[in-house]
């Protein structure tokens, strides 16, 4: 008989600190670090809410990074990340060290709001997201929101 792979999931949704309202096309823009401790689940999953701004232009995206980080005491990121939410510098000398995680396609629609939900694996015990924005437009100026959650698959 196999066995069922059930999800267990963590506490509820958190609510993740990062500062997107507004944000400058070609901006880019880091979170809070989340250092939840040694034993972290597998995997998480990130969902949330995007808001275009008044002229987007078809077919562009916001991109999704993660960077991790190395759990001790001088909290080293990589993609030159710190540990506050912060404006994200490293568009053209550190993108290669951070991870693609995710592409939000927009269309010319002007203030759209897009949910988006994807997963992450292997976080690890310390990680920064980071969201820029290449959309030819700032983003709205409010309902930008990102949430996490942890996932660990259970054998039964």
């Amino acid at each position: 008989m196999p066995s069922l792979i059930q999800s267990q999931y963590s506490t509820p949704t958190q609510t993740l600190a990062i500062t997107l309202n507004s944000l400058a096309d070609t901006g880019g823009r880091q979170s809070d670090a989340i250092v939840p401790g040694l034993n972290v689940a597998p995997q998480m999953r990130i969902s949330g809410n995007i808001v275009t701004g008044a002229a987007p232009t078809v077919n562009t995206l916001v991109e999704f990074y993660i960077a991790r980080g190395d759990d001790a005491a001088s909290q080293i990121y990589d993609g030159a990340c710190g540990a506050v939410d912060a404006a994200w510098g490293g568009l053209t000398q550190t993108t290669p060290m951070v991870e693609f995680v995710f592409a939000l396609v927009v269309t010319a629609t002007a203030n759209n709001p897009y949910e988006f939900s994807f997963m992450v694996s292997n976080p690890g015990p310390d990680w920064v997201l980071i969201c820029v924005n290449e959309t030819g437009d700032a983003l709205n100026a409010a309902n930008n929101v990102i949430h996490y959650r942890y996932v660990t698959p259970e054998i039964q």
